[in-house]
């Protein structure tokens, strides 16, 4: 039966928000709503499920979430507030000892905790069930495993076997992170909003929250940003200011400028990935990371055929002598020198590098969208747990920063000049030069 049919016949409820709406039509697999306090996730789930149930007749839905008391004061509240109506008029029944709400059509919508007390238990639960659609709450309380072990259930026929998840933004490295920005997967779409998006908030709802969360907290909880403040080793940077779309190199900038050089920088690896990035900067000292290369378990003659697809300006390398006479004697690679590698030293710099040039400019780094681990890597680089910058031997975590390395030598080697940082070309701050 055609969706405005059942508008006219049952009431289904409008989505109201553009992002409501966005997330009410989509026609994704898996649709994702990464949403902040209050930007009205719960009610379109509530929304989704009882369109799915009446669109649908004789589907077999799961509403799920980490534990049951999450549950059901949050989405089973909201569908039972939606459904009163239909409930009164006998066309709806609640069997509370099944957690299980049945239409006068057929369809049925399974109200169950999805992890509990024993997510793998839950799990061979889950693995029982022959499902037409899934709504999940909080996603980033759920097991990875959970969300595939749901996907894997939704088969049946007549129905339109779509996962839909909400969540509040978590880290870069959470999964999902992964699943819907880093890579994103084909037939998965992710929905943002933020609590600014929805204009039926008390104004002093969203102030109080201001107040009390702080700049790093309402990055993630008001304006829906997923970013890992907690031991974060460049916590200056944000997707929105720092990556851009790539721009050919051969004219002027996106803000009208010219680029005046370029270089690359190399870290060695082996069983771990070897990684290339190529660096622009333009003729007001910005600079621009403009492509990468990254591969683990290759040889010398890949990665020599890496520097030479785009052989310009100098090749700042990591201090593997041999593996650089390889590349210099063998292969022919022009331009190699070594690198400043003093770690926090060059911590340091790529942080200035990712901080604003001045007060209303943007930052001194951008990076290209097309680098994607280093995109990956510099939101996951993290300080030891409990612990901050701090001091010169307290280093990061020594994991998943292979680009991040070549991004350090290419900066810090580039511009660090005798024992002072030396300002990009072009560029002037007030009262220096």
């Amino acid at each position: 039966m055609p969706t405005a049919t059942l508008e006219l016949e049952h009431g289904l409820p409008q989505p109201t928000l553009p992002h409501q709406f966005e997330t009410y039509s989509s026609a994704a697999k898996f649709t994702l709503q990464s949403g902040a306090y209050g930007s009205g996730k719960t009610n379109t789930n509530a929304w989704i499920i009882l369109r799915e149930c009446l669109q649908w007749p004789g589907t077999l839905g799961l509403a799920g979430a980490e534990t049951y008391p999450q549950l059901r004061e949050t989405l089973q509240s909201d569908f039972e507030t939606l459904v009163s109506a239909y409930m009164e008029a006998g066309m709806v029944t609640y069997h509370g000892t099944e957690r299980k709400f049945t239409f006068w059509n057929g369809s049925q919508v399974l109200f169950w905790p999805v992890v509990g007390s024993d997510a793998k238990r839950q799990r061979h639960r889950i693995r029982s069930l022959n499902l037409g659609f899934a709504v999940l709450e909080e996603v980033t309380g759920i097991p990875e495993a959970t969300v595939l072990e749901v996907l894997g259930r939704l088969r049946r026929p007549n129905s339109s076997r779509q996962l839909y998840g909400s969540c509040n933004p978590d880290s870069p490295s959470h999964y999902l992170y992964g699943w819907f920005v880093d890579d994103p997967r084909p037939g998965y779409r992710l929905v943002k909003s933020n609590t600014y998006n929805n204009p039926f908030l008390p104004p002093d709802y969203i102030q109080a929250l201001e107040n009390s969360l702080g700049p790093e907290m309402a990055s993630r909880y008001l304006r829906g940003e997923w970013v890992n403040f907690e031991g974060l080793v460049y916590r200056e940077f944000r997707r929105e200011d720092h990556v851009i779309a790539p721009f050919d190199l051969r004219g002027p900038t996106p803000e009208g400028r010219r680029i005046v050089a370029r270089w690359r920088a190399l870290d060695f690896g082996g069983a771990n990935p070897h990684a290339v990035l190529w660096f622009a900067e333009d003729d007001a000292g910005m600079v621009y990371v403009t492509a990468e290369w990254y591969e683990a378990q290759v040889g010398l003659d890949r990665v020599a055929q890496a520097l030479k697809s785009d052989p310009v300006g100098e090749v700042y390398r990591d201090h593997d002598v041999a593996d650089s006479l390889t590349l210099q004697n063998v292969y022919e690679v022009q331009g190699l020198k070594p690198a400043r590698k003093e770690k926090m030293p060059g911590i340091a710099t790529v942080q200035q590098f990712l901080k604003p040039a001045a007060p209303g400019f943007p930052p001194r780094l951008r990076i290209f969208s097309t680098c994607k681990n280093l995109i990956r890597e510099i939101g996951r680089y993290k300080w030891p747990e409990g612990t901050d910058a701090r001091d010169p031997g307290n280093e990061p975590v020594k994991k998943d920063d292979h680009a991040l390395d070549a991004l350090r030598y290419g900066l810090h080697t580039h511009f660090f000049v005798g024992a002072a940082l030396r300002l990009p070309t072009g560029f002037q701050i007030q009262g220096t030069r």
